[in-house]
């Protein structure tokens, strides 16, 4: 290799020291940070605001009478209001006192389209079988055991 060349080469691959005159300005620093924190706006925190808002309005519209499916997949009907709780009937003697928080799903007692929020798993199909049968989680119970206990009967002989 001529020295020329070795000249050359290393004139190609020299660096220049940027002047400092030349910087970028502060704020281009910073535009990472702002696009990450938009991303985890727009990915979680807002999804999550209009879930809260849903589950509000969801609880703000419940009334005496409606038929509830709790965050624990208990069923009943609203019998009485109050101000942070709901008093659910769950069968013809028994009421259970629930969080407001805790109501996953309103069916309204109207026998209109039930009221949930977005991820719900209930179809219509399920919901007009729960109308027709009295509706209530014991007349489900009802209808269902005698073909449970005919088939443990099978079984067993």
């Amino acid at each position: 290799m001529k020295i020329d060349e070795f000249f050359a080469l290393a004139a190609l691959f020299a660096q220049v020291a940027p002047n400092p005159e030349e910087a970028p300005p502060w704020w281009v620093s910073l535009l990472p940070f702002v696009a990450l924190f938009g991303f985890v706006y727009f990915i979680l925190i807002r999804p999550q605001q209009q879930m809260k808002k849903q589950q509000d309005d969801l609880v703000a519209s419940a009334k005496s009478g409606d038929r509830v499916v709790t965050t624990s997949g208990i069923l009943g009907v609203i019998a009485n209001v109050k101000d942070k709780t709901f008093i659910v009937r769950v069968s013809e003697n028994t009421k259970v006192e629930f969080m407001k928080s805790a109501i996953a799903q309103i069916i309204k007692a109207d026998g209109a389209e039930a009221k949930e929020p977005k991820d719900g798993d209930k179809s219509a199909n399920e919901s007009s079988t729960e109308s027709s049968n009295g509706g209530s989680p014991a007349a489900d119970e009802r209808q269902e055991a005698p073909s449970n206990r005919s088939k443990k009967r099978k079984g067993v002989r």
